[in-house]
């Protein structure tokens, strides 16, 4: 269900909020989450910024991949969110 469409939508979305929502509302959040980014990523500047800036998260980046790891290597990908999800209580 992930396309261009609803990728356009969520930007629009993203783009209107203040600049500094993700610093204000998500590290105050008590929950695990998982990051992936492709090494190949086209947001691949911003990798090191969103590791400092979410130091508890689960962060990987996957060597040949790029922004859309579900395509690019769905078993891993799959297997990367029954491991995550596995853990969680």
């Amino acid at each position: 269900g992930v396309g261009p469409e609803a990728t356009f939508q969520i930007r629009a979305s993203l783009i209107r909020l203040p600049d500094d929502y993700l610093e204000s509302a998500i590290p105050q959040a008590n929950l695990p989450f998982r990051i992936i980014y492709g090494e190949r990523d086209i947001y691949g500047d911003h990798i090191e910024t969103v590791r400092l800036r979410y130091p508890k998260a689960d962060f990987e980046v996957w060597a040949d991949c790029g922004h859309v790891p579900w395509l690019d290597d769905e078993t891993r990908f799959r297997a990367a969110l029954i491991s995550f999800y596995a853990r969680l209580p």
